[in-house]
């Protein structure tokens, strides 16, 4: 879709295929919610509701699957926004009783970002102590993204 997209506004089509990469995951890391890499989601069970924050390359075949691309660099426009729209879609899909997924390419930055979110917004948890109890349980947690840590400061401050 990207592609097609980017032709019809006349960039230059370009392949994402990333080529093959090691299974990370599934793994349940909070009650109801799994964490994965690429092909950790890709090759998972269908009745995941999975949440795709990366490219794809090819489609998945789980029938409930939402995507919300978020670039792990500092220049997400909309960050707040667009970390809200995953957190939303995650609580309503869970309140309907599906096991979530949440990936992102390598499953440590974006993925971890979206699971501490979660733990924030949804459970009240401090910024340090959704990442304590995330990277008890994720041992790919990536640490590095400063505008990830920034937009949780700023959800944790939210009434």
């Amino acid at each position: 879709m990207e592609q097609l997209a980017a032709s019809l506004d006349g960039g230059v089509w370009q392949n994402y295929d990333l080529g093959a990469i090691p299974r990370i995951g599934p793994t349940e890391v909070l009650p109801g919610i799994w964490a994965g890499n690429l092909d950790g989601a890709r090759y998972s069970e269908e009745d995941f509701a999975v949440t795709s924050l990366c490219r794809l390359g090819e489609p998945f075949p789980h029938p409930v699957h939402r995507m919300a691309y978020i670039a792990d660099n500092e220049h997400n426009a909309d960050l707040d926004v667009m970390l809200a729209d995953v957190l939303d879609d995650m609580k309503a899909l869970q309140d309907e009783g599906h096991r979530l997924l949440v990936h992102c390419h390598g499953g440590a930055s974006r993925t971890g970002l979206v699971l501490r979110g979660y733990l924030i917004r949804e459970h009240g948890m401090s910024v340090e102590e959704a990442t304590a109890h995330v990277a008890e349980r994720w041992p790919h947690l990536g640490l590095w993204n400063d505008s990830f840590a920034a937009a949780l400061e700023r959800l944790a401050r939210r009434p």
